[in-house]
């Protein structure tokens, strides 16, 4: 990818928005999604989507006493939310629309959990202990992401920047 290429950003207010980060390569291509002429990450769209989502349906269940029922359902969505946004990459190779849709589950299936766990216990410490758990989350749900990225472009035969960094 390269900044140059203008599929690859957007300029908001004379600043270069970033958005599709993954170099120019047939390995990594069902990682995209294009809309118009511009390309985007579908992992990252999708995580964005999802933190907007999440944030909005948060706030609300917090501070505008938003009522929830089935804590015990919700927290059984959330989790399988959170199981394939981490298995994502070891389960099947999600393309496109699809890693959208997983990472977005991803992050409202954590943001239920949080809700659902405060609707029965109702305890600072639970709701703590769970935002670190989800940004423990998040930060696995990186790894594995780099970790499938490099295994994708060690089996690539295209040349390219990215495969010259790892030697």
């Amino acid at each position: 990818m390269e900044l140059s290429d203008p599929k690859s950003f957007s300029t908001l207010f004379g600043l270069k928005i970033v958005h599709g980060h993954h170099p120019a390569c047939e390995g990594l291509a069902s990682h995209e999604f294009q809309i118009g002429n511009k390309t985007f990450c579908a992992a990252c769209t999708g995580l964005l989507l999802g933190a907007l989502i999440a944030l909005v349906g948060t706030a609300m269940y917090f501070f505008a006493d938003l009522q929830v029922e089935q804590e015990g359902l919700l927290i059984a969505i959330g989790m399988l939310g959170v199981a394939l946004g981490l298995l994502q990459f070891l389960l099947f190779e999600a393309r496109g629309f699809l890693r959208l849709l997983l990472n977005t589950f991803f992050v409202l299936g954590s943001s239920s959990v949080l809700v659902g766990v405060d609707g029965l216990v109702h305890g600072l410490f639970a709701d703590l202990f769970l935002v670190f758990m989800i940004v423990f989350w998040l930060y696995t749900r990186i790894l594995l992401s780099q970790w499938n990225h490099a295994r994708i472009c060690r089996t690539c035969g295209t040349p390219c920047k990215f495969r010259e960094l790892e030697k």
